[in-house]
């Protein structure tokens, strides 16, 4: 007997849900840095908001999987344009008693930014890449669906700016605090 491979992706796909759960949190402002050369700045990044999706294969590990919407930069005032990391990581929880405590530690794949972000002057061309992603908390399970978390993210990347036949590359942290409402679809 053949079995389709449609069959099998709808059967993974499925049972992926078994014991999955989504995650919305705002992050509230934290800090842009890039560092090069010895020199770094620090920008204000604005309040964003983070979707998160994790399947757990036990009440203690998993992986996940999280797409920041662009937050906004700025220093002085002045605004500096929009970013967002895509990134997945594996996640581990530990009980304790009504409280649990959380680690996640990852890869952000994908790091991208709007025009004034990244610069629109032909002279120059801006290519970011994502690092590592790392964040620790804590939850409250609200009732068997539903729990709320806390917690402090770091996602780290790289840009490397070219422009006149030079180029340099500039290392980024962007920290923050999140607080979030976690759904678990079991």
């Amino acid at each position: 007997m053949k079995i389709s491979y449609k069959l099998v992706a709808l059967l993974i796909f499925t049972l992926s849900f078994m014991n999955a759960q989504v995650r919305i949190a705002a992050d509230l402002g934290g800090d842009h840095t890039f560092s090069a050369e010895g020199e770094s700045i620090t920008w204000d990044t604005e309040m964003g908001f983070s979707i998160g999706y994790e399947n757990m294969f036990s009440e203690n590990a998993g992986v996940g999987v999280e797409y920041q919407l662009e937050r906004a930069v700025s220093e002085a005032g002045q605004e500096g344009g929009k970013f967002g990391f895509t990134s997945v990581y594996g996640v581990g929880k530990f009980d304790l008693g009504g409280l649990y405590a959380f680690a996640r530690g990852g890869y952000a794949l994908v790091y991208d930014g709007d025009t004034a972000y990244k610069g629109s002057d032909s002279d120059e061309s801006v290519t970011l890449s994502g690092g590592l992603m790392y964040g620790f908390g804590a939850g409250y399970n609200v009732n068997d669906k539903m729990a709320v978390e806390g917690g402090y993210y770091v996602n780290n990347g790289e840009a490397k700016v070219s422009a006149f036949g030079e180029s340099i590359t500039m290392d980024l942290e962007y920290s923050r605090i999140g607080v979030g409402l976690v759904y678990k679809l079991k």
